[in-house]
C-alpha cells in the first residue's frame, strides 16, 4: 500500500502512536476544596496529646466520587464501619484517629459532609409519634444548631484540665468522674446491641455505659473498683450520672418543627441518621 493511499485511510503512523499521543494531551490537575469544620467540642475535652487539642474546628474535603465508593462498599456496611471509613477519607489530617473522635464532634463532621455532598435538604419518610403513620418530610440540615456541652451548674460539676468531669453523686455522696463517650465507645455500645439481638441475651446498656464513661470513682480508677461501684450505685445515683453526662456532652442538635400530614399532631423531631442520610437517591 502507498503512502497516499495509508494516509487517506486514517493509518498515518505517526497519529497512531500512543507516546506520541499521551505527548499531546495537555496536563490536568485537580484539587477537591475543603472546608472547617466547627466542633462542639472546642477541642477543649480532648488531652494535651490529642492532635485536636483546643481546636475548634477540623479540616475535612468535600466528598468525591471515591466517598461514594466507600458508602456503597457493602463490607464496610454489613462491619458497622462505613461511616468511619467515609470520615478518615475526608480528613485532611490523617493523623487523628477516627475512633478517638468525640461523638458530638463526629456527628458534625457526618453533617458537613452531607452538606458539601448531597446539599442541605434531607428528604425522608419519619413515623408519626402519635398515629405511626410514615410520612415523606424534608428536613433543613443548615438549621443544625452547635451545643458546647456547657450548660451545666459548676457549683455541681467540676470540669478538669485534662476534659473530664467531677460529680458528687446525690444519694451515696460517691465522687465520680465521668468523660463523654467517644467514636470507640460508639462502635462498642453499637457492636453490643448486635450481639444482643443475635442472641437475644439481657440488655445492659445502662451499666455498660456507665463503664464506657466513668474514669474514677473516689480517686480510684482501677476497672474493679468502677465496676464494684456500678454494680451497687442506686438507681438515683446512676439517673444523675447519665443526665450531667447527657449535659457536658458537646454535640449537634438537628430538631425540625414536624407536623403530620394525616393526624395533624405537631412535635419537635430529631433528623433520623438513616440509610438514606447519605443515599438520598435510595
Amino acid at each position: 500500500m502507498s503512502r497516499n493511499s495509508s494516509s487517506r485511510l486514517g493509518l498515518d503512523s505517526k497519529k497512531q502512536n500512543p507516546v506520541d499521543d499521551a505527548a499531546s494531551i495537555p496536563e490536568f490537575s485537580f484539587i477537591s476544596p475543603t472546608e472547617l469544620v466547627e466542633l462542639p467540642s472546642r477541642g477543649e475535652l480532648y488531652p494535651d496529646s490529642h492532635p485536636l487539642h483546643n481546636k475548634e474546628s477540623l479540616e475535612i474535603r468535600f466528598m468525591t466520587a471515591k466517598e461514594e465508593d466507600i458508602l456503597l462498599n457493602e463490607s464496610y456496611i454489613k462491619s458497622g464501619v462505613v461511616i468511619d471509613k467515609l470520615i478518615h477519607s475526608l480528613l485532611v489530617d490523617k493523623s487523628i484517629q477516627v475512633n478517638s473522635l468525640l461523638i458530638g464532634d463526629k456527628s458534625a463532621l457526618i453533617v458537613a459532609a452531607r452538606i458539601s455532598g448531597y446539599g442541605h435538604d434531607y428528604n425522608t419518610k419519619v413515623a408519626c409519634p402519635k398515629c405511626s403513620e410514615k410520612v415523606e418530610y424534608s428536613f433543613d440540615l443548615n438549621t443544625a444548631k452547635v451545643y458546647h456541652g456547657d450548660d451545666y451548674d459548676e457549683k455541681e460539676v467540676q470540669k478538669t484540665e485534662s476534659g473530664t468531669f467531677i460529680i458528687n453523686t446525690p444519694l451515696s455522696k460517691v465522687k465520680v468522674e465521668i468523660r463523654p463517650m467517644n467514636g470507640a465507645d460508639e462502635k462498642y455500645m453499637a457492636d453490643m446491641l448486635r450481639r444482643k439481638k443475635k442472641s437475644k441475651i439481657a440488655s445492659k446498656l445502662i451499666t455498660q455505659q456507665l463503664k464506657r464513661t466513668i474514669v474514677a470513682v473516689n480517686d480510684y480508677d482501677h476497672p474493679h473498683y468502677i465496676d464494684t461501684f456500678i454494680d451497687a450505685v442506686p438507681a438515683r445515683d446512676s439517673s444523675y450520672i447519665r443526665k450531667v453526662l447527657k449535659k457536658v456532652t458537646p454535640n449537634i442538635e438537628l430538631k425540625d418543627d414536624f407536623v403530620c400530614e394525616q393526624c395533624s399532631h405537631e412535635e419537635f423531631l430529631e433528623v433520623p441518621f438513616n440509610a438514606e442520610f447519605f443515599w438520598p437517591d435510595r
